[in-house]
């Protein structure tokens, strides 16, 4: 799809949005005419504004997650005893689907963040950067020191050790390739939005701006190296460090499709602007409409059911795909588990509350955005005190069994 295509399919989406004004006809009746989005403003904007901010979509977001885990210790729970495995096999699949919802609404609210914050890129692409960073080193000192060290425990091995840290995580992945760094991909996202809708100052001017433009393929590339890496590990073609996972992405495919779709929907809507002669403060003015807000959250939610439908239509391609195969439905799940096919079709889910989400609300106590992270890993991490300490008993015997499977001694 050429530029000048997408362009045009931008320019009719954003032009639907109108607002309602009067004008005198030529019977000198009145009449309602629907005014062209780049015609509003603060003075005659729509009423209706979402009631929720992006502080409550990262609550949700923090809480999915954390609901996500349980499906993790479940898993690891039912390799140790058939009575578990029997029992919680639906709660796992269902459980499991959590950990698809939050990266959407961590996406959306960081969008929020963005379009508030539009003129101070610098702060925001620094802050996730700290918190990238900050959180790979937690997750390596936690998994060394902690991780690896109470496992050596049972095992008196420290290589020993990580080769079964690392089985069992593949376990209770379900063989996935699942990560929880998701400020890393909320850096990655704000990167690839900063190349392609921020005008630079000093540098890159005039045409050179091509140049500034073509640096959104670095997180690209990025993304699709990822993605590349986790589809071989799951395919067992490569193995991959568990030092490595906190620099992986964690969202599927068509999560990240939707989120360049909803990228290039605002570079090519600035754009259209611009055409009709709206200057760049006027634009930003724009952007804390209730107008603006509401066509963030409807064009959002139909980029999410349409991305959606696409994720499952390639399941029901791969499972036609290997119907008459010998693996049959093993094989078809195993394909959709190394292409996260699959996982993208919950954002269905968060439709309602994207459509009732409002970027222009905000907060004036900025504590409670910085506690919304901290609570959450504070949950998830109680949630897996609390479910080792129930699967405790079981951990002697779960670390036999798969000692056993890796040397063969089981068989």
């Amino acid at each position: 799809m050429n530029e000048n295509k997408v362009s045009k399919e931008v320019t009719e989406v954003v032009s639907e949005v109108k607002v309602p004004v009067e004008e005198t006809t030529k019977k000198g009746r009145k009449k309602k005419r629907r005014r062209k989005l780049y015609e509003i403003n603060t003075e005659n904007d729509i009423k209706y504004r979402g009631p929720l901010s992006y502080r409550h979509l990262r609550m949700f977001g923090w809480f999915f997650l954390a609901v996500a885990q349980i499906a993790v210790i479940l898993r690891i729970g039912s390799k140790a005893s058939e009575a578990l495995a029997a029992s919680s096999a639906v709660a796992i699949e269902v459980l499991s689907n959590f950990s698809y919802i939050m990266m959407p609404l961590f996406l959306l609210a960081n969008f929020s963040m963005i379009l508030r914050s539009h003129a101070n890129f610098k702060r925001i692409i620094i802050l996730y950067v700290g918190l990238t960073l900050g959180f790979a080193g937690g997750y390596l000192l936690i998994y060394e020191h902690y991780v690896v060290g109470f496992t050596n425990i049972f095992v008196q091995d420290v290589t020993a050790s990580r080769e079964i840290l690392d089985y069992i995580y593949n376990m209770a992945t379900g063989s996935g390739m699942k990560t929880l760094n998701v400020f890393l991909d909320l850096l990655l996202c704000t990167m690839l939005y900063f190349f392609l809708i921020y005008r630079p100052k000093k540098f890159f001017q005039g045409k050179k701006i091509i140049i500034f433009r073509l640096f959104a393929i670095l997180p690209v590339i990025y993304e699709i190296a990822s993605m590349t890496l986790k589809f071989l590990k799951v395919s067992n073609v490569i193995a991959i460090s568990p030092y490595a996972y906190p620099f992986l992405t964690c969202k599927p495919p068509l999560c990240f499709v939707a989120f360049i779709a909803i990228t290039l929907f605002f570079a090519f809507r600035k754009k259209y602007f611009i055409k009709h002669g709206v200057e760049e403060g006027q634009y930003h003015e724009f952007l804390k409409t209730n107008a603006n807000s509401w066509q963030v959250s409807s064009v959002t939610s139909i980029i999410f059911a349409g991305c959606a439908v696409i994720d499952l239509v390639l399941l029901l391609v791969l499972a036609a795909i290997f119907y008459n195969t010998e693996s049959g439905n093993a094989g078809a799940l195993a394909a959709a588990n190394a292409f996260q096919i699959g996982d993208s079709m919950s954002m269905v889910v968060i439709i309602p509350l994207v459509l009732l989400f409002s970027y222009t609300r905000e907060h004036k106590n900025a504590l409670v955005d910085i506690l919304i992270p901290i609570a959450g890993i504070g949950l998830i991490a109680f949630v897996y005190l609390e479910g080792l300490f129930q699967l405790s008993k079981m951990i002697p015997d779960l670390f036999q069994k798969i000692i056993d499977k890796i040397t063969g001694g089981g068989a």
